[in-house]
């Protein structure tokens, strides 16, 4: 005979017919986890954008400072204001406030920047022309721009009292550049050159030559001397005369006048221990009674000009 099947004592937990519930897929880029064990950086939200501005300043570049709060990479950034650097050499500047609530009640907080100043254009520096006598020579006043009561004489004489004669005559009181042009006469060399000096001399001009009135009234010469670039008057005495020299024209510094140191009653011009001394325009001196002087002109492209009056006594 056949035992009955016996009944199992336990079911099973789970049907065989049903399946396990599947997880629903994921999307690609969040899983936890990726082939080989690296991690993948889940994606962040949109940055977030902080703006500083100020309506008070205009200046596009400092109203509205736009920082973001992560960079390429994807790193994340604190989420304080952060400025670029301030262009202090053009006054840019923080400007702070302190607002009535939140952190402005502890401490001062940024308000914004303030404008910049704008750069100034360098100036343009046009170059000076060369001197050149001939264009700055100012233009000749016009006789009709000067007082029409007023009679002014071309020529070069006029009436005026004359000491000797006692009487009032016509005399040259006038004595014009053109005049004294005609009679320059080129300087003669009268003494070795020392080495290094050049065989260069100026021309003199003379313009008045009045005799001796009287004992107590002294006669005198005047004129002018010019002296080209390295050129020297040799040393030359004034006898019993007095001859003063006003400096008009020359290089600043550059021109030097000489006086022999005298030695008792016999005075040589020696260049050893000769006194000398360096003028500039608008200079004068005079070289008294008895004295030898030597002049010249270390200026290597200006001309040095000179005038000059001789005072004579009679004797």
């Amino acid at each position: 005979d056949e035992e009955p099947d016996e009944e199992p004592d336990e079911e099973p937990d789970e049907e065989p017919d049903e399946e396990p519930d599947e997880e629903p897929d994921e999307e690609p880029g969040e899983d936890d986890s990726a082939p080989g064990g690296n991690s993948v950086i889940e994606e962040e939200d949109e940055p977030e954008v902080n703006v500083v501005s100020d309506e008070r300043f205009t200046d596009e570049r400092s109203h509205g400072r736009i920082h973001s709060d992560s960079d390429s990479s994807g790193a994340r950034r604190s989420k304080r204001q952060r400025y670029p650097v301030l262009e202090y050499w053009r006054n840019e500047r923080m400007i702070y406030e302190r607002p009535e609530d939140g952190l402005g009640e502890v401490l001062p907080m940024v308000a914004g920047i303030s404008e910049r100043s704008k750069t100034p254009a360098a100036p343009t520096r046009k170059k000076r022309p060369r001197k050149d006598i001939s264009m700055s020579q100012p233009v000749p006043i016009q006789v009709s721009d000067l007082p029409e009561q007023y009679e002014f004489k071309d020529s070069d004489k006029g009436r005026v009292w004359n000491e000797k004669e006692a009487k009032a005559s016509k005399m040259k009181i006038i004595c014009r550049s053109k005049a004294m042009k005609k009679t320059e006469r080129e300087l003669p060399i009268t003494a070795d050159r020392d080495p290094g000096e050049e065989d260069l001399v100026g021309v003199a001009a003379q313009g008045f030559l009045m005799n001796p009135m009287s004992s107590a009234i002294p006669g005198w010469i005047s004129g002018y001397v010019t002296l080209p670039p390295r050129a020297i008057k040799d040393a030359e005495g004034v006898g019993y005369c007095s001859q003063v020299f006003f400096v008009a024209e020359c290089q600043p510094g550059s021109f030097e006048v000489a006086i022999a140191m005298p030695q008792d009653q016999q005075i040589v011009f020696e260049p050893e221990s000769a006194q000398r001394y360096l003028l500039s325009p608008g200079d004068q001196f005079f070289v008294a009674p008895g004295n030898v002087y030597r002049l010249q002109n270390h200026s290597k492209k200006v001309d040095c000009k000179l005038f000059w009056t001789i005072i004579k006594v009679a004797r």
